[in-house]
């Protein structure tokens, strides 16, 4: 154990693979339960430590050193690190007590000097934050621009013209490329690929060049491949500067300010992400960080400097802003805080950075001076409260435009009449620790804790965190992970969680983590080049085989349900479908349900769960659409669903169909928008989803100025 740059009591790491991480931690946690000859202090603190930084349990952490302090005074050395951690532990979660909890190390214990000194820097930084809070620049002005359900989903992948007088944005009506005005609204393509039907291309990412004539985007074709284009606005003859079919993910990040380069994101067979200078004449790639799951990333005015940010050490749920020098060809580290700060943009002039940080306990906006590739002064507080915006970047004369989205996603519950299944309750939304970004909630086979998966903050951004939570008492424990991951599935036992890995928008197999120890192993890893991909997997009743889909997505692809034997590594197909299937098995083992999304048409199916034929249950409209997950009643004998609004019901409703097939029976109208990843508790009382909120919250354009100091 040694001290990091600035004396924190941390173990360093070098870039291991994912393997060697979770080998490393699954061998540290079997360490901890051998400590028969060290001092049971020190196996406490390791273990508070423990939970701190690898479970992001803060409260338990509290918890924990607090023990430490009462049971062993004596122990000063650990009693005065414990202190200070229940500081750092505060201060994560922006509360006030981290001020008292830093003052009591100096006064406790003076001796202590290295905790001593540690705790006096904390507290300097939290002098410095006030007064900074208290020299906001008063000439600040926010204006919205655009709103409205035409912009849903509208410039989410673009960004501002330098003029500021356009957004790029993605067409969806057709998948196209287009412009929209900021005065008018209106929306112009840029590209012609036709209808939805002709084509399954799409345009996704764009950056503006600094002439305000070109655009750089990445384009998806038909078989997953992705393409780096530039359009001229005005010729509208896209030409591709970038092509690998070995690439997962490929997106721009930003021009250089000569127009020469363009810095991009790219990840590979799965790996990490890559960001990497495109020469825009020749192709070549120039590799900046071999490991970065990035969100933005950008270039100094003079074209000196790249400045991104990044996790940090051991800690892999903040984040740090680093800089870096393209003569040099080395990293400086900008800013460096236990709070986590995401990069917003480069002032136009140079001299300032925006970035986004929680270190008051809130999303806030801020800015921080640079000069010669380092920070030359205190960061400044310009913001406050702007969780959920999504980052359009500076225009030339330094105002800054976003997208504010409201729609943040949260788990909410409903109780269910314990004799009839009719709701009986409004959803009521859980009071998790952090808002937004919260999916895929499903119950323990025992009804007595709560998995859900919260989201990374962009796609780009493969990392994700499982959350385990006690439905009694609401503790959770969170478990970062090296991926993004989604439907998580436990085991008979509650042992172990099935997860679905991804990278950008490919499936890359299915893992099992293992709840008891915190580790993770692959299961069922697909052949990339043949460009297979695993969704959707279900545990047998035995826990000993699995069930899941192998396909891919889209209109035009099929899938094939099969099963496999974990222990015999034997795979079975089951059953063949057109389009991407969902399947969720009944909790007696013997029925496999199914919704096939590759017909506007979609059709609610069931079949054997070890093959046979197939049997629809309900047909949902063309104008209805239909459910995308489902889940079984504790009894097997009814499946639960939301039925889509149309025109005639213009409600989200509970819905229940029989196994036997009869008519759909409505269970109760939520007045709640977009539910989803729906799951009942396994006594049958009480439902889980993921959904926006009660209301459709849309999509607002601002912009804000007069914010960059003139001096």
């Amino acid at each position: 154990m040694v001290k990091n740059q600035k004396g924190d009591f941390t173990m360093r790491f070098k870039k291991f693979p994912l393997s060697a991480i979770l080998i490393i931690t699954a061998a540290l946690i079997f360490m901890a339960s051998g400590y028969q000859n060290s001092p049971e202090h020190k196996v406490l603190f390791e273990k508070a430590k423990y939970t701190m930084v690898t479970k992001g349990d803060l409260k338990g952490a509290i918890e924990l050193f607090e023990e430490i302090i009462r049971k062993y005074p004596d122990e000063r050395e650990f009693a005065a690190k414990s202190q200070y951690y229940i500081g750092i532990c505060y201060q994560k979660l922006g509360l006030k007590e981290a001020k008292t909890a830093f003052q009591t190390v100096l006064e406790k214990y003076p001796e202590q000097t290295e905790a001593v000194n540690l705790a006096k820097e904390k507290l300097t930084n939290l002098v410095r934050a006030k007064a900074v809070i208290e020299k906001i620049d008063t000439e600040l002005t926010v204006q919205q621009l655009l709103s409205g359900p035409e912009l849903m989903f509208d410039g989410w992948l673009g960004e501002v013209s330098p003029d500021g007088q356009y957004i790029s944005v993605v067409d969806w009506e057709t998948g196209d490329l287009a412009i929209r005005n900021l005065i008018t609204g209106k929306k112009t393509r840029l590209t012609n690929k036709g209808s939805w039907d002709r084509s399954n291309e799409y345009a996704l990412y764009s950056k503006w060049a600094p002439d305000g004539k070109q655009i750089v985007y990445d384009w998806w074709d038909d078989k997953s491949f992705i393409d780096l284009r530039i359009i001229h606005i005005d010729e509208k003859k896209p030409r591709t500067i970038y092509k690998n079919k070995e690439s997962s993910h490929a997106y721009p990040l930003y021009w250089s300010p000569d127009s020469k380069d363009i810095l991009i994101g790219v990840t590979e067979g799965g790996n990490h992400g890559q960001m990497a200078l495109l020469s825009v004449k020749s192709g070549n790639l120039s590799i900046i960080e071999e490991e970065w799951e990035g969100i933005n990333a950008c270039i100094s005015p003079d074209g000196n400097y790249i400045a991104y940010d990044k996790y940090s050490g051991e800690n892999k749920l903040d984040r740090n802003i680093f800089l870096y020098s393209i003569q040099k060809q080395r990293e400086i580290p900008l800013i460096e805080h236990p709070a986590n700060d995401d990069i917003l943009g480069w002032s136009p002039d140079g001299r300032w950075i925006l970035f986004k940080s929680n270190r008051l306990g809130s999303e806030d906006a801020w800015i921080v001076p640079v000069s010669d590739g380092k920070a030359a002064g205190d960061p400044k507080l310009i913001k406050k409260g702007i969780e959920g915006i999504h980052s359009l970047g500076f225009s030339q004369n330094g105002s800054y435009y976003y997208i504010d989205s409201k729609a943040m996603e949260n788990i909410y519950s409903v109780s269910l009449n314990p004799r009839t299944g009719k709701v009986q309750s409004a959803p009521q939304k859980m009071d998790l620790p952090a808002e937004g970004r919260n999916r895929f909630p499903i119950y323990s086979p025992d009804g007595k804790r709560l998995a859900y998966i919260r989201n990374p903050l962009a796609p780009q951004m493969d990392r994700s965190t499982l959350h385990i939570r006690s439905v009694d008492t609401g503790e959770e424990h969170v478990y970062p992970f090296e991926f993004r991951s989604l439907f998580p599935r436990w085991s008979p036992d509650g042992r172990t969680i099935l997860l679905t890995r991804f990278s950008g928008n490919r499936s890359l197999g299915i893992c099992q983590f293992d709840v008891q120890i915190g580790t993770v192993n692959p299961v069922l890893m697909p052949n990339l080049p043949k460009k297979e991909e695993y969704f959707f997997n279900e545990w047998a009743p035995d826990g000993k085989s699995l069930y899941f889909v192998e396909g891919q997505p889209g209109p035009k692809s099929s899938s094939v349900i099969c099963s496999y034997d974990i222990q015999t590594k034997k795979r079975k197909r089951i059953h063949h479908t057109p389009g991407w299937a969902t399947i969720f098995l009944s909790p007696n083992g013997k029925w496999l349900a199914f919704v096939g999304r590759g017909d506007p048409n979609r059709e609610l199916k069931v079949i054997p769960a070890n093959g046979g034929e197939e049997r629809m249950l309900y047909r949902f409209t063309q104008s209805g659409g239909g459910p995308v997950f489902l889940c079984w009643t504790p009894d097997s004998q009814d499946i639960l669903f939301f039925q889509e609004k149309t025109a005639k019901n213009p409600e989200e409703a509970l819905c229940r169909i029989p196994v036997t097939g009869s008519d759909v029976e409505e269970l109760g109208v939520l007045s709640i928008n977009a539910p989803e990843y729906l799951n009942i508790h396994p006594n049958g009382h009480q439902i889980v989803f993921s959904s926006t909120g009660p209301s459709i919250n849309y999509p607002e354009y601002w912009v804000m100025e007069n914010f960059l100091p003139k001096k």
